[in-house]
């Protein structure tokens, strides 16, 4: 079985609503958003599963020492052009409480903009091995690009999505390909100049 976003969902026992897989187009109409062009995502979504599966950079501390279950769910809003996070459920197991303490190592935002990218259908020509990392760093690790460098393409699609689902763009860009974070601010501006980010 190839590994795909979603398969990365299902084996840290994750469920995502509404399910998709990830070859399956969306369909044109309410539930579906076109994010940017070539990429669609889903007008909402929910998802819950264990706090100590999630990798490091979607919890505070890899969330490893917090048995909890955690739920969200996060709409578009066509207005801002982003996905808000519509609600936040934590159970705690029996003999547990959910204290402020918890709740505040759970970083919810962290774990929507985990989550998110993992639904979104790309055109692609728009999914190039940089992008993927956005998206799903464990797909990216296993794709080829024909190219051998990223394009200002690339930085324009990745601070785009980033965007989408809130998260730094220009950290984003950096990360997903592999920049200094002065470097990827360099390539943001040559892509805004270009018109790719208009």
């Amino acid at each position: 079985m190839p590994i795909t976003p979603l398969t990365d969902l299902d084996q840290r026992g994750w469920m995502v609503q509404p399910q998709l897989t990830w070859d399956q187009k969306l369909p044109d109409g309410p539930d579906a958003v076109q994010l940017i062009p070539g990429v669609v995502g889903p007008e909402w979504m929910r998802a819950e599963g264990p706090f100590r599966t999630l990798p490091q950079s979607a919890g505070e501390a890899g969330g490893a020492d917090l048995d909890v279950q955690v739920a969200l769910e996060a709409r578009f809003d066509r207005d801002r052009g982003c996905y808000l996070l519509r609600s936040l459920t934590v159970e705690a197991p029996d003999g547990s409480e959910v204290t402020g303490v918890l709740l505040r190592e759970i970083a919810p935002l962290r774990i929507m903009r985990w989550v998110l990218p993992r639904t979104f259908q790309v055109e692609q020509d728009k999914l190039s091995v940089w992008v993927s990392a956005f998206i799903a760093p464990e797909v990216a690790a296993q794709a080829t690009d024909p190219r051998p460098e990223a394009a200002l393409e690339d930085a324009a699609t990745v601070y785009r999505l980033a965007e989408v689902v809130r998260e730094p763009p220009a950290k984003a860009v950096a990360d997903a390909l592999g920049l200094q974070t002065r470097t990827a601010t360099n390539w943001i501006v040559r892509a805004r100049k270009q018109g790719l980010l208009e």
